[in-house]
């Protein structure tokens, strides 16, 4: 893992969350708050951040759960994030990720990229990443605009 990225498994992190907010893509649930939500239905945070200058550039972060007899399952809600435009901080987040899926001992990593951000493809099939259709969000959340109304009697 470069010397430059950092792994985290605080649930507060103001620096990050005033990074999430300031980079294109970023999104709640990347904020350490959502972490603290998520804590309540098992859910730990784990970060990897990407520093340069003293600034976070890069990063992302994973939510981890252990689930009985499998071991650990993740996700990254709308990550990773990078401020630059070239695909070296993205690798660079990227190589950390695979760390932490080692060092966490993971079975399952979903990772969503963000919402309009630069397509990153290329760079996750490099990892072996495998393009899946199914989302991670709750059902409920997606067919909550579904509902047909009740017929009048």
């Amino acid at each position: 893992m470069p010397s430059d990225v950092r792994v985290a498994r605080t649930l507060a992190d103001p620096d990050w969350d005033r990074f999430v907010e300031a980079t294109p893509g970023g999104t709640y649930p990347q904020t350490s708050m959502w972490a603290q939500v998520k804590r309540a239905a098992g859910w730990r945070p784990v970060r990897i951040t990407l520093g340069a200058d003293g600034a976070v550039v890069g990063g992302c972060q994973i939510l981890v759960r252990r689930a009985a007899r499998l071991g650990g399952i993740a996700y990254v809600p709308y990550g990773p994030l990078v401020t630059e435009t070239g695909t070296g901080a993205l690798h660079a987040v990227l190589d950390g990720l695979q760390h932490c899926v080692r060092e966490e001992r993971l079975l399952y990593l979903k990772l969503q990229p963000p919402p309009d951000s630069t397509d990153m493809t290329g760079a996750l099939r490099e990892r072996r990443f495998v393009p899946e259709s199914r989302t991670a969000e709750p059902l409920a959340h997606r067919l909550l605009g579904r509902r047909r109304p009740r017929p009048e009697r």
